[in-house]
């Protein structure tokens, strides 16, 4: 028995199903219909084509008739002019000369009616060299008339005889020239016509014979395109309730993250908390901020691929800087959880590959982070060859974990999908790692493939294909060759301290707060307003060193307010703050005017290096206080104690030895000695009579537990300048 769901899903499928149907028969009605259009159509065309040649016919015919007006009144301007001479009579010569006049007029007015019909360049050609002919006859036929007028009829005679009679032969044989031409154009147009109507009627014939089968060839596509839709709506149904699935799981791994972030900063308000307490909390945030930005990370990355907006930037990069950065960051988790993890090398091996190496090290570390989740114990190994013969890279990771089905291999690079709910479950994940690693290698030339067998273990296989010059590069022969990274932590890096005014345009209170106090931090001035419209009338009044402008802010946004302050003539340095960090956007950014990017949730080494480029360090402050230091008590009678000023002599002497102490566990790594030492000269410091020692011990252990090393190194620095001042005071 269907549930009420089912029901609702089984009708809107009937429905769509029966309105497809509908949809089918009508599309061929309406073919059907559109081919006696197109005869109907047909024939209409051939009564055009008709109709048209006709037209072209009679036009022809019509200048025919005044190319033959215009060729009898040339000549019987000719025979004319001759009998004017011949004349005696001088009123028989009169009228004679009226008629000659009469005869121009009518051949310049049939010439026009001629030109008004539109001429051809040939008739054009012909026409211009008649104008030419009747150009050079008219002056000679005008003397022949004033001699005649003035009884010179000997010679006006000879005139005629001489010059006037080549002439008028010329415009006789260009007029019979246009004649031959006209009646040559229309029987081409007789000619084009009958073929055109021929052609047209054999085409109109072939379609009403095709019409019958083009028929029966729809009715065939419609069925087959109805099957299809019905198939394609079955997987879009499918495809909804796997996004649907999806929407749940996001929602919960989003609030997972969500829930340790709200939850441990309420609790770190909580004045009761230990110190331990709030360095946990903070951690908790940190990492749960960083897997929730991952997540959003990966959703976005899949949206771009989708919309063919991602792009890969490959170049020519070091295949083991790669692998060594990857090794950094999976070595940490892998050792969280007590498995084995190392690369191996199957030597030789190109030393650099022409890749993105960006997206590779993303595919990678997305394999390591999958094997790592799906294996409790044993192993996760990286292991690289290269095939020199077929230019071809293979990077497989291998893992002891639990396995796949078959049935799970065959849906495991589906979007939003994992290898079954139990998994997802047990082990949690967004089902988009493995799924955006695949269509990332795709991007880059490459695919992954996957071996795996149920409780031993899987190894997913990153194939890509490297272009010929990368064989003819140099190749490493041996692990000795290697080039071995710095070891890489988790340590924000030593802030250098800046000098300038700052400018910050940003319209969220966190994050305007968040930036003032990272840039305060490292000793610059800061000025926060909350739009563009402030930014402008603020720079416009005092003067900075650097702007950060956000985009997307009020009254005026980022970019508006850029072009305003381009055109105030302002050349401070302006860097857009904001999160839509794609390559369209940031080349956007520099079109506008902007000097640089920085990219939302902010980076702290991205800001410090990107400061750096713009702003000057510093001046040196006046050197620390070199001199001794005298133990301090409060009262007088332990100040005069012999006995305590002898442990306190016995501790000046022995603070040497911790500090050589914290300094060879600092220099090995040994976290939890140093800690240990640390929390010793903690106790020891204020109660010998030095709390500078306690204060410094203090601020040394705090930077040991959050894991802020390169401050560790710096306070401890300033802890063994310390002792030797205190070695200094030893004795008054």
């Amino acid at each position: 028995m269907l549930s009420t769901s089912d029901a609702v899903v089984a009708q809107s499928r009937g429905t769509r199903r029966l309105t497809s149907d509908v949809f089918s028969y009508l599309g061929i009605i309406i073919m059907a219909l559109l081919i006696a259009v197109i005869v109907v159509a047909g024939a209409a065309g051939m009564r055009q084509i008709k109709n048209t040649g006709d037209g072209v016919v009679r036009d022809r015919i019509e200048k025919i008739i005044l190319v033959q007006n215009m060729h009898r009144a040339s000549r019987e301007r000719t025979v004319l002019l001759q009998r004017i001479v011949l004349v005696d009579d001088p009123f028989e010569r009169d009228a004679l000369m009226l008629e000659f006049n009469n005869r121009a007029n009518q051949f310049s007015v049939t010439r026009a009616e001629f030109i008004a019909k539109g001429i051809s360049a040939e008739e054009q050609r012909i026409l211009e060299a008649q104008g030419a002919s009747h150009k050079d006859a008219a002056p000679l036929q005008n003397k022949i008339l004033d001699l005649v007028g003035h009884e010179h009829l000997e010679e006006a005679r000879q005139v005629l005889n001489e010059k006037e009679r080549s002439l008028q032969d010329n415009t006789q044989n260009l007029m019979s020239e246009l004649l031959k031409y006209q009646t040559d154009a229309a029987q081409h147009a007789v000619d084009d016509t009958r073929d055109d109507y021929e052609t047209g009627i054999a085409i109109i014939f072939t379609v009403a014979v095709i019409a019958g089968l083009v028929a029966v060839v729809l009715i065939w596509l419609v069925h087959k395109s109805a099957r299809i839709r019905a198939d394609y709506l079955a997987q879009v149904e499918t495809a909804n309730r796997a996004k649907s699935a999806f929407l749940a799981k996001m929602s919960h791994e989003m609030r997972t993250p969500l829930t340790a972030i709200i939850g441990f900063a309420e609790a770190s308000l909580d004045s009761g908390q230990t110190m331990d307490e709030r360095i946990t909390a903070l951690r908790i945030i940190q990492q749960s901020g960083s897997h929730l930005l991952h997540i959003i990370n990966d959703i976005l990355d899949l949206s771009k691929i989708e919309a063919e907006k991602l792009e890969v930037d490959p170049c020519e990069c070091s295949l083991f800087s790669i692998l060594n950065d990857v090794h950094a960051l999976v070595q940490m988790q892998a050792q969280s959880k007590h498995i084995v993890f190392g690369i191996n090398y199957a030597f030789p091996l190109p030393a650099h590959i022409y890749t993105d190496p960006l997206r590779l090290k993303q595919i990678v570390i997305n394999l390591c982070g999958n094997a790592l989740k799906f294996t409790e114990q044993g192993f996760v190994y990286i292991n690289v060859g290269f095939d020199r013969a077929n230019g071809l890279l293979t990077i497989a990771v291998q893992d002891s974990g639990i396995g796949l089905t078959t049935q799970e291999q065959s849906r495991l690079f589906q979007d939003f999908h994992q290898a079954d709910a139990g998994v997802q479950r047990k082990y949690g994940g967004t089902g988009l790692g493995l799924a955006l690693s695949q269509k990332l290698a795709a991007m880059l030339g490459g695919k992954i493939s996957l071996t795996s067998e149920t409780g031993v273990g899987s190894t997913f296989t990153l194939e890509l294909a490297q272009p010929a010059a990368v064989r003819e590069l140099v190749f490493v022969d041996s692990a000795a060759l290697v080039p071995v990274g710095a070891p890489q932590t988790s340590a924000v890096l030593e802030a250098r301290h800046l000098s300038g005014r700052v400018l910050c345009a940003e319209d969220t209170p966190e994050l305007a707060e968040l930036i003032g106090l990272l840039l305060r931090r490292i000793g610059l001035t800061t000025v926060m307003v909350e739009n563009g419209a402030q930014a402008v009338e603020r720079a416009a009044r005092e003067r900075f060193d650097l702007i950060f402008m956000d985009i997307q802010m009020p009254v005026l946004d980022g970019v508006a307010a850029m072009i305003k302050l381009k055109e105030s003539g302002c050349d401070i340095p302006v860097v857009a703050v904001t999160a839509n960090a794609m390559k369209e956007d940031q080349e956007h950014y520099r079109a506008a005017g902007f000097a640089d990017f920085l990219a939302k949730p902010i980076d702290r080494s991205q800001l410090q290096r990107l400061l750096e480029t713009y702003l000057p360090a510093a001046e040196p402050t006046d050197p620390p206080d070199s001199g001794p230091i005298h133990a301090e008590f409060s009262d007088a009678a332990d100040a005069a104690d012999q006995y305590l000023r002898r442990i306190v002599e016995s501790f000046v002497d022995r603070l040497p030895g911790y500090c050589e102490q914290l300094t060879q566990a600092i220099a090995s790594r040994q976290w939890t000695q140093a800690r240990e030492v640390a929390h010793q000269l903690r106790g020891l410091g204020g109660g010998m009579g030095y709390p500078i020692v306690t204060e410094l011990a203090s601020t040394l252990l705090f930077q040991l537990k959050t894991e802020n090393y390169a401050e560790v190194e710096h306070i401890n620095a300033r802890l063994g300048d310390v002792a030797e001042r205190i070695q200094l005071g030893k004795s008054r």
